[in-house]
């Protein structure tokens, strides 16, 4: 049988500080796909993308930005009918973190806009950590991607642990920038930010603004660092 409860809005957590009103957003183990061309909006205090997710947006984008304090962020599109990241830049008092965590060993969680001319992702946070994650916005048709398309990161830390975030041309068309600024950045444990054609297409630039930058393989047997490159292709890098 149902059964209608009256009570005052904190008790269920819509006001005061109750953890159902810390405004953070978790995703668990879920897939979560969108049509072509589509947005995902993820904006709260923390967001956090575990166990696994898969956030699959094809030719579309995802943004996210975690702000925490009095905020706005616009819903406004802009240039190629894309969201904005925040105007200023991310500070231990203005932001919080984004966290893409799998907790199984051989499982990846894939945020991917890949599509004909690309997708867009954008992240906009104090720390943001990816920990065996993907994180991709490659181009697998030959429309060309425009200068809107790609990656683009803003954040005090960025930290990829066995991840891998790429922007490749997987067909004739030209793939999209990744643009990081981050005050700090490290790349570990076979962890890999690249630009790469496979066919025909032409990669995109590979952008890298921080004041302290590390790189360290771990023992692991991947590749670790930042490259473009022409893959099995007579694509240009």
């Amino acid at each position: 049988a149902s059964s209608l409860t009256i009570a005052e809005p904190a008790s269920f957590g819509f006001l005061g500080n109750s953890s159902a009103n810390s405004g953070a957003i978790n995703i668990q183990g879920s897939t979560l796909k969108f049509k072509q061309g589509q947005t995902l909006d993820v904006v709260a205090s923390n967001i956090d993308v575990k166990n696994n997710a898969v956030l699959y947006v094809p030719a579309g984008e995802i943004r996210m930005v975690a702000t925490q304090g009095d905020s706005s962020v616009s819903l406004q599109k802009i240039g190629n009918n894309n969201l904005p990241l925040l105007s200023y830049s991310p500070s231990v008092t203005n932001a919080g973190n984004i966290t893409l965590d799998s907790s199984q060993a051989t499982g990846y969680i894939f945020s991917d806009t890949t599509g004909n001319g690309g997708g867009r992702l954008a992240l906009w946070g104090k720390n943001i950590v990816l920990k065996d994650s993907g994180v991709y916005a490659d181009n697998s048709g030959a429309l060309n991607s425009d200068m809107t398309k790609g990656i683009k990161i803003q954040s005090n830390l960025l930290s990829l642990d066995n991840s891998i975030m790429t922007s490749n041309a997987l067909g004739n068309g030209k793939s999209g920038d990744i643009t990081i600024d981050a005050e700090k950045l490290d790349i570990v444990n076979g962890s890999r930010i690249s630009s790469a054609a496979f066919a025909l297409g032409q990669t995109g630039n590979v952008n890298v603004t921080s004041q302290q930058l590390m790189i360290d393989r771990q023992g692991s047997t991947q590749a670790t660092g930042i490259r473009t490159y022409a893959g099995d292709s007579s694509g240009n890098a």
